[in-house]
């Protein structure tokens, strides 16, 4: 298997035997076997939307709002199977929109660059409504995938992460990242997953450096990982990692 990271949220798997699968891409990912949408956020559905745009009919594996909103789909809500590969989804509670700091931070942006604030505030209020969703990846193998994309943050409840982690935790790999500030909160659930291999993927950077705000580093969090006895690895926008 093949793990890339193709910028912003985006990640593309690939199998032996060429099947290729995108979440998220923040560009039409061409020929791929399904576009797996996460999210309502634009720069989640970019790719899936410039897809529909070219004149193809891609599969997208999302939830019913984001498929009726992308227009010319093969709409595949999970549970679905797509080339021997199935798909789970598994909704969860997104970080708040803006914490009192968050707020302040996102203030600054806005008022550094107003024009590239109201752009932003004018493609939010015209995306569908649909909460965020984990994905397990069950390959053809029996191998498993687990995309918890930025579930785990202070506000993620108890009771959820003793649920997935119950029926997802232990995955040959999982794959995770998480919101500015969410670190330490992180660290705390993601203990309850146990799996094989942790990946962490850098899933809000671009976006964040875009808009002139800060980041988290990856690096420091992997190597407590690996202290602590959880092999992890780290992601970065625009590399891969290959697996056997």
């Amino acid at each position: 298997m093949r793990l890339a990271h193709l910028g912003g949220p985006g990640l593309r798997v690939e199998l032996e035997g060429g099947l290729a699968l995108a979440i998220d891409p923040p560009h039409d990912p061409g020929e791929v076997a399904a576009i797996l949408c996460c999210w309502n956020e634009a720069e989640r559905l970019q790719g899936a939307l410039e897809a529909t745009r070219s004149g193809r009919r891609p599969r997208v594996v999302a939830l019913p709002a984001i498929t009726a909103w992308l227009g010319e789909v093969e709409a595949m809500p999970a549970p679905v199977e797509v080339g021997g590969v199935r798909i789970e989804a598994e909704p969860y509670r997104p970080v708040p929109w803006a914490t009192a700091p968050e707020a302040l931070r996102k203030l600054g942006s806005s008022l550094r660059g107003p024009l590239r604030a109201a752009r932003r505030l004018a493609t939010r209020a015209r995306l569908p409504s649909a909460p965020p969703v984990a994905l397990r990846l069950t390959l053809p193998d029996g191998r498993v995938l687990v995309h918890l994309s930025c579930a785990l943050h202070r506000g993620t409840p108890h009771d959820w992460v003793a649920r997935v982690a119950a029926t997802w935790g232990g995955a040959d790999w999982l794959v995770a990242g998480w919101d500015y500030g969410e670190e330490l909160a992180f660290r705390g659930c993601i203990r309850a997953f146990q799996p094989r291999t942790l990946v962490l993927a850098d899933l809000v950077g671009d976006v964040r450096r875009g808009l002139g705000m800060p980041c988290d580093l990856l690096s420091p969090t992997a190597d407590r990982l690996c202290t602590e006895g959880q092999p992890t690895l780290v992601l970065a926008s625009g590399t891969a990692l290959r697996f056997g």
